[in-house]
């Protein structure tokens, strides 16, 4: 992370959890006659295990880089309440998503539909991460937010005031 900078550490952590997904979707799936193998969903773990240990890490890292010194604890705090809601909603569709696909499909594949929906999360936030400009280089230079240059004029007009 410190050669590459979190923007494009989150993005390798978003993809890790997109393969993670997509594996054990399709671990054990029967689609006609064919079987795929379920050891699969051992590479899947895999992949989750990056995603796990990636995510905490280059969250701090990305509010340590982007924060004002004087903002880091607010930004933090905002972290930890999108955390829990997370917590609180992610389980909340997921149960929804198998709620809903069980009649028409099976409990085995409304599990595999309700794992889907989260590949949607990981594009969502891979999109909205690459509109970021990535300090990262001026960080490890030593300067700190507020970036001059790195907004829209208005904004660096108003750090300036």
């Amino acid at each position: 992370m410190n050669k590459y900078g979190p923007k494009l550490t989150f993005i390798v952590n978003g993809i890790s959890w997109a393969i993670a997904v997509l594996i054990i979707i399709f671990s054990g799936w029967e689609i006609g006659s064919i079987v795929t193998p379920k050891w699969l969903v051992f590479f899947g773990a895999f992949f989750v295990g990056i995603g796990f240990g990636g995510i905490w890490i280059v969250g701090r890292q990305f509010i340590m880089v982007l924060a004002p010194p004087s903002k880091l604890a607010q930004y933090g705090g905002f972290q930890k309440i999108a955390g829990r809601v997370s917590a609180i909603v992610s389980p909340l569709m997921y149960a929804g998503l198998i709620f809903a696909f069980e009649p028409q499909f099976g409990i085995r594949n409304a599990y595999r539909f309700a794992l889907a929906s989260l590949i949607i999360f990981f594009i969502i936030g891979v999109g909205l991460i690459s509109f970021i400009r990535d300090p990262h280089k001026r960080y490890l230079a030593g300067e700190r937010a507020p970036y001059v240059g790195l907004y829209d004029e208005q904004q660096d007009e108003e750090v300036a005031k």
